[in-house]
């Protein structure tokens, strides 16, 4: 993925002003730490979806207190597909878009009630659709460019009261009851994140959703992602198995201070660790647990973050003077902490980016990936340019 040279550059002076700074100060004299906005990176796709997005506010699908949106990687390319919910009503699917090497396009809709159920553990999406009387529904995979069924069926007990035929099929082929619960528990019984209602269409939420919440990767220092990495590694290795099974995690910005927060999160309730030390480089567990149900909503322009518990909410945040009594809404909501299932290949990819982490502290590898997604890239040229900056950097980069 291309990124846009300024801000390759105003990362790389930012930093070469940095070192030269302190060089030039006295040993005791501690630099102050570098933060650079997400917002900065700017990736392809970005435009393309901000587009869609317009579009469908503009249209009759739309509604301002039931429409939700997600940003997804459903295709594993690496690149998030954008995912529009008009509302959570019993059979409505949601419309997917997809972008890749400079094209946009449609997939298929799918889902209902206004999501689309994804099954990680299996890298499958389910599509169902409830009549009277009946349910017809399939699991997919995303292969070559388009959704391949990889399990159909169908049922009709609902209509026994109306003296119906009763058949049970998958694939096609009619079987017994248990037969049909037993095919169909292997689906129902793995892991499911139901994608599709993240966001809420509040400035705020697009804004940040747009241009911040994939970026992470792509200003967060050499030592940050090593803390990342060793923070959600430890939280993978004492989960164990329960991580597999429903622990998850989410990098994402609780204060709106431009340095991430993470979130892991439990069918029981959410933790969090805060970056903080000298560079904002080490990473502290925020006390107490959060929520009960694995995951926060987040009022992107309040930076509050609250849960639900039997008619209850409770509000939380980390700016100072904050009083829940106070509190209302903005309306730019996002759901977090549940964003990727708890597994070694998701931490390296959200962490380092689609590159992975580099090979050695020297590898040039990262400068290789300059039109992928991710960390690594964005790493590597503004290194490429801090070198060429050298001592000529300026203090402060605009």
């Amino acid at each position: 993925m291309n990124y846009r040279k300024t801000a390759l550059s105003v990362l790389a002076l930012m930093t070469a002003a940095v070192i030269t700074g302190c060089g030039e100060t006295q040993e005791n004299v501690i630099p102050k730490p570098v933060i650079v906005s997400p917002e900065t990176i700017i990736l392809d796709w970005q435009n393309a979806y901000q587009g869609k997005i317009d579009e469908f506010m503009k249209s009759d699908s739309y509604s301002e207190k039931k429409s939700r949106f997600d940003l997804r990687d459903i295709t594993g390319d690496g690149i998030p597909e954008l995912i529009l919910s008009p509302d959570a009503d019993r059979n409505t699917r949601c419309t997917i878009f997809s972008y890749s090497k400079g094209v946009l396009s449609q997939l298929p809709d799918m889902g209902s009630d206004g999501t689309i159920p994804y099954l990680p553990l299996k890298g499958l999406l389910h599509d169902e659709y409830r009549g009277e009387g009946f349910v017809l529904g399939k699991y997919v995979a995303y292969e070559n460019g388009d959704f391949k069924e990889v399990m159909t069926y169908s049922d009709n007990t609902a209509s026994a009261a109306a003296g119906a035929n009763i058949v049970h099929e998958i694939n096609g082929q009619s079987v017994t009851l248990p037969q049909y619960d037993q095919t169909l528990s292997e689906y129902t019984g793995s892991t499911t994140f139901y994608l599709g209602r993240k966001f809420t269409f509040g400035s705020e939420a697009v804004n940040y959703a747009v241009h911040a919440s994939e970026s992470w990767n792509c200003v967060t220092t050499d030592k940050q992602k090593q803390a990342l990495n060793d923070t959600l590694t430890m939280e993978m290795s004492k989960a164990g198995s329960a991580g597999i099974l429903g622990a998850a995690f989410e990098i994402v910005d609780l204060n709106s201070d431009d340095v991430p927060e993470v979130i892991v999160s439990a069918p029981d309730g959410c933790r969090i660790y805060m970056f903080t030390g000298d560079m904002f480089d080490e990473l502290k567990e925020a006390e107490g647990v959060y929520g009960n149900d694995g995951t926060l909503m987040l009022d992107i322009a309040k930076s509050v973050f609250y849960s639900d518990s039997k008619g209850e909410t409770s509000y939380w945040s980390f700016l100072e003077g904050f009083s829940a009594a106070d509190y209302q809404s903005s309306g730019s909501l996002m759901e977090c902490g549940n964003k990727l299932l708890l597994t070694l290949d998701n931490i390296t990819r959200d962490v380092y980016g689609v590159n992975g982490a580099p090979k050695t502290e020297s590898s040039d590898g990262a400068a290789e990936g300059e039109n992928a997604e991710g960390g690594a890239a964005a790493e590597g040229a503004a290194a490429d340019d801090a070198a060429s900056a050298g001592e000529a950097a300026p203090a402060e980069a605009e």
